[in-house]
């Protein structure tokens, strides 16, 4: 079997793309529990019945992302392994764009130091554009709870107001 070795930066240009496809049909289980912090934590236990090769040397990527504190090429990778090394552009900007923004926790510094750090700039842009996401939702989020305070504040004034005005009819 001839097997081409993957290239850091073509398979992050492939993976910032969404055109990566690769079929090595080599079956195998990659169990990984690390978390170096940046949002870039890695944990999964998959049993690939088609990627294993691809996904063991994603990882060795990903260590290789770690050790240069390229945490924006390190958490598209964990992402990239967690997925067995299927995504596409329907994906990128869907799923894994939400579950991105969920491994934020809502920091949207976090995707400053994504950006910062990555080798890639299509994976720059796609930081900045999932920061800009975050900062609509949480915009959104604050409008509403802002609304719904405002509208406990009037129900509670005219609790009040129903309160003093069955006092003075006793």
């Amino acid at each position: 079997m001839n097997v081409k070795a993957i290239i850091y930066e073509d398979l992050l240009q492939q993976i910032s793309d969404g055109t990566f496809k690769e079929e090595r049909i080599m079956s195998g289980t990659l169990v990984i529990d690390k978390d170096p912090g940046h949002g870039a934590e890695l944990n999964v236990s998959v049993l690939s019945f088609d990627n294993y090769a691809l996904l063991a040397e994603a990882y060795v990527l990903y260590e290789h992302a770690l050790i240069g504190s390229k945490w924006g090429d390190a958490v598209i990778l964990s992402e990239f392994i967690i997925h067995n090394g299927v995504i596409n552009n329907k994906t990128l900007y869907g799923d894994i764009g939400n579950l991105m923004i969920e491994r934020s926790k809502n920091n949207l510094t976090i995707f400053e130091i994504w950006q910062n750090t990555t080798t890639n700039r299509n994976l720059k842009n796609y930081y900045n554009l999932l920061q800009k996401q975050l900062e609509t939702q949480l915009i959104e989020n604050y409008i509403d709870n802002y609304n719904n305070v405002q509208y406990l504040n009037n129900q509670q004034q005219i609790l009040k107001s129903d309160i003093l005005d069955n006092k003075a009819r006793l």
